[in-house]
């Protein structure tokens, strides 16, 4: 399946596939549109595959975009209405993507046909006692302290997958979040930390499906299977063999799994 670039003046996305239903996937902090080649190349057969890259990473850009969960919400309805044509997708977000898919969901339900979310939280901290000023705090020290975004990478990525992940996983997802700036690592990681719609899922009609790695330290499956129990119409998996990065970790799976979700619990396709 072969993938295509594009930009405007504000955006850069990737697509693949002309037919059937779109599917726009969001990616998380450490990636890009990039880090969704392996889902874009298999789901791009049967769906119109849409993978953007969010303000300050790849050709998308920052400017003075609020720090606001909600405002990036605006971001991508104008993305998705404006740039690419669409009234209503299918959104499928990783980490901090799952958490903007969430938002969408509750706050322009009409632009969401259905989410998948990957190992991603119902609000910074969750299960824990994360604070998210030292959060942030230590991000902007790795970003003052790193010369380059590849060097980020470099430190990052090793600590967020599964222990044996391969070495040709890591430098894929690398690479992915080789096209971040910096300002857009620290943008992510302040959005990051202002996530909380622990209170708010039961709000959320659409059909949900929400996956986590086995091995995923930063956001285990018990997070994926409280977001799946707590909204209207939510299904859980665990994704095997896989950490936070589950979807270049292990693609197969959740290939398949996106793939069975939308043919068998989405009614609109």
């Amino acid at each position: 399946m072969e993938l295509f670039d594009h930009k405007n003046a504000r955006f850069g996305w990737r697509v693949a596939g002309d037919a059937g239903e779109t599917i726009v996937f969001l990616h998380g902090m450490p990636g890009s549109r990039a880090a969704w080649d392996p889902q874009l190349s298999m789901l791009g057969q049967s769906f119109h595959c849409v993978a953007w890259d969010m303000p300050g990473y790849g050709d998308s850009v920052l400017d003075n975009h609020p720090i606001d969960l909600r405002c990036m919400v605006e971001t991508l309805e104008e993305f998705i209405t404006e740039v690419i044509g669409k009234t209503h997708v299918h959104l499928v977000g990783l980490s901090l993507g799952g958490m903007i898919a969430l938002h969408a969901a509750l706050h322009r339900p009409s632009l969401v046909s259905s989410l998948i979310i990957l190992d991603s939280s119902p609000r910074f901290g969750f299960g824990g006692g994360s604070d998210p000023d030292e959060f942030i705090s230590n991000m902007v020290a790795m970003i003052q302290s790193s010369g380059t975004v590849d060097e980020i990478a470099e430190v990052l990525i090793p600590a967020i997958v599964k222990p044996d992940c391969s070495i040709e996983t890591i430098e894929a997802a690398k690479i992915a979040m080789s096209c971040a700036t910096p300002e857009g690592i620290e943008f992510s990681a302040r959005l990051i930390a202002a996530h909380d719609i622990t209170d708010d899922l039961a709000k959320i009609t659409k059909p949900l499906l929400a996956m986590a790695g086995a091995e995923d330290a930063e956001t285990p499956p018990e997070y994926a299977k409280y977001i799946a129990k707590s909204v209207a119409k939510g299904i859980y998996a665990v994704i095997p063999d896989s950490g936070h990065v589950s979807n270049l970790e292990n693609p197969q799976f959740v290939n398949t799994a996106i793939s069975d979700f939308l043919k068998h619990h989405v009614h609109s396709v």
